[in-house]
């Protein structure tokens, strides 16, 4: 099957192979595994491409559908299959229908991609094998594959003083967001954004754990307040909501979640943040070396900091507005 879409002034092809469904390459658990509840208020899928040049060949797919196969021994949850228990929580059954992995090619060179830095869906959703959106969550394969070869390459984010640039960064944009959307004064805000709980856990989680050990951490003033008062006031609040989340915290949000079932607010005066700037997307290696480039298939649905530049010391910030908020925020950027 064959796909051709125009974007970017550029035609741009990917045939597809049959997808087929990979399982660990020896038996593993059988049975449920249980998601914790900081697994439950966002689940969502996360489309991501990376870029390599390296000699490609017609044993590529196999080669990497065999190490995909062992990685599964390991990390057999992601070859298990979403479902939602007699409590309404989700959970994982194994052995599940298995990682849909797909063969593609694609007649371009990789320089028709341009800089996938910044989401180009009419492109780079041709790079990831997609699904009808109105398929539910537990529907979904919870891993999926698709190697793309390119021609000659192969395809599969004082108070001011002393804080961190997360810190900075995000009371920047929550200040800047308010302002763009035309917030009333009296309408309150709220910023919410991921803090890692798995040190401030007593022991630690151990070493392997690839569950969830994200929270979000929040903070909310009126829109007047965010505005009016300067930078420092948002990076104070910021500060202080981060002091918040310790041991006691978490278990006590762990305790709320399975109670209330709540998930994430995600309303247009709630701000949500993920800092993704240490993740190693440009360390990781499936056998071609390091990725020349990486970045996700379509814009997030929360405001995303991803590694950028030389040594990937610089962030790449990844978020939507409406139209003419992104106009105003835009000029705000650079006032």
């Amino acid at each position: 099957m064959g796909e051709e879409v125009q974007g970017n002034e550029e035609i741009f092809t990917v045939k597809k192979l049959e997808p087929v469904l990979l399982g660990p390459a020896f038996q593993t658990y059988e049975g449920i595994y249980f998601l914790s509840n900081l697994d439950q208020p966002l689940a969502y899928i996360i489309e991501t491409v990376y870029c390599f040049r390296g000699e490609a060949s017609q044993s590529t797919g196999e080669v990497l559908k065999e190490a995909l196969a062992k990685v599964l021994v390991y990390y057999y949850p992601l070859a298990g299959t979403l479902m939602r228990g007699s409590d309404g929580k989700l959970v994982v059954r194994c052995p599940g229908e298995g990682v849909v992995f797909v063969e593609a090619i694609a007649e371009h060179e990789m320089e028709v991609l341009g800089d996938i830095t910044m989401p180009d869906p009419v492109k780079l959703k041709k790079l990831v094998h997609t699904f009808p959106e109105t398929m539910d969550i537990v529907q979904l394969p919870l891993l999926t594959v698709q190697l793309a070869q390119l021609r000659r390459t192969a395809m599969e984010d004082n108070a001011i003083k002393n804080c961190s640039t997360f810190v900075a960064l995000s009371a920047f944009i929550w200040r800047f967001q308010s302002k763009a959307l035309r917030m009333r004064p009296n309408q309150e805000t709220r910023l919410l954004f991921t803090v890692d709980g798995r040190s401030r856990f007593n022991p630690t989680l151990p070493k392997g754990f690839f569950g969830n050990g994200i929270i979000f951490a929040h903070c909310s003033c009126s829109a007047g307040e965010l505005i009016e008062k300067p930078l420092s006031f948002a990076v104070r609040m910021v500060q202080e909501a981060i002091k918040v989340v310790n041991e006691d915290h978490l278990r006590s949000l762990i305790d709320h979640l399975e109670v209330t079932r709540a998930s994430y607010p995600t309303a247009a005066n709630n701000l949500l943040i993920s800092d993704w700037s240490r993740l190693s997307f440009s360390g990781t290696d499936f056998g071609w070396g390091v990725p020349l480039q990486s970045g996700l298939a379509s814009p997030p649905i929360i405001v995303l900091f991803l590694p950028f530049g030389e040594e990937r010391k610089c962030i790449n910030v990844l978020m939507c507005l409406p139209a003419p908020a992104m106009e105003t925020f835009q000029k705000l950027m650079v006032m």
